[in-house]
């Protein structure tokens, strides 16, 4: 570890015998540690997985993305983290030979700078729009709070312009049931109203408690694979 060593520096200071005289004296020197670090090779935004098809995870910073890929996948490969906006990259992650799930950073954390957050959007909208691997979305939703509008105007835009989706809810361990409940409701109603021309799938999950897993692995076991 390479170390930096600053030179002595002399001071004065007062005799404490003659007021008027000073002498000098010198600090000891200090041993500065300062780490180099390789820089980290630099990630193509999407990898395509050939022959696989995709499956997006994608819903506002800090809704548990991460967390339940892990959880899916049985491993701690995809990073978490307490803070909004940890995920700054589309990662991809296989599943099976079948199926690789899509890491999407999330929407609607405004710190982020704007360059950054306007090459969200345009990798977003190549996936949705030009990877002819895609085949589903799973839009996450915090269960344990209130609707947001822009998660409420995600899932029409998705409806919108055909993209094929499944709503996820996460973190139903983290209310009490009454409030899950009436969330859940409110939710309801609201997707109920979109009039989707297919059957909606939804799911309640808890990657900490480990609930709810099974029933999303079934569902998305079921996909077909994407023809070459």
């Amino acid at each position: 570890m390479p170390r930096i060593t600053h030179p002595s520096r002399a001071f004065k200071k007062p005799d404490p015998k003659d007021p008027n005289k000073t002498f000098t004296t010198k600090k000891p020197s200090k041993l500065v540690a300062r780490k180099f670090k390789a820089p980290k090779p630099i990630k193509p935004v999407l990898v395509v997985a050939k022959d696989a098809l995709k499956i997006a995870f994608i819903g506002r910073s800090n809704v548990g993305k991460s967390s339940l890929i892990n959880y899916l996948l049985g491993e701690k490969i995809a990073k978490t983290s307490k803070h909004p906006g940890k995920t700054r990259e589309h990662s991809l992650y296989k599943y099976s030979n079948a199926i690789s799930f899509v890491d999407m950073p999330g929407y609607g954390y405004a710190i982020i700078r704007k360059e950054r957050r306007d090459q969200w959007d345009k990798d977003l909208l190549r996936l949705f729009f030009e990877d002819e691997y895609l085949a589903h979305v799973c839009v996450l939703i915090d269960l344990s709070i209130p609707p947001i509008q822009i998660d409420q105007d995600f899932v029409a835009w998705l409806l919108d312009h055909n993209i094929p989706y499944t709503v996820i809810f996460t973190k139903i361990d983290k209310t009490k049931q009454s409030d899950k409940s009436k969330t859940r409701s409110t939710w309801d109603e609201y997707l109920v109203s979109l009039r989707h021309p297919y059957s909606l799938a939804t799911f309640e999950v808890s990657a900490l408690k480990q609930k709810g897993g099974g029933e999303i692995k079934a569902y998305l076991n079921k996909m077909k694979k994407v023809s070459s």
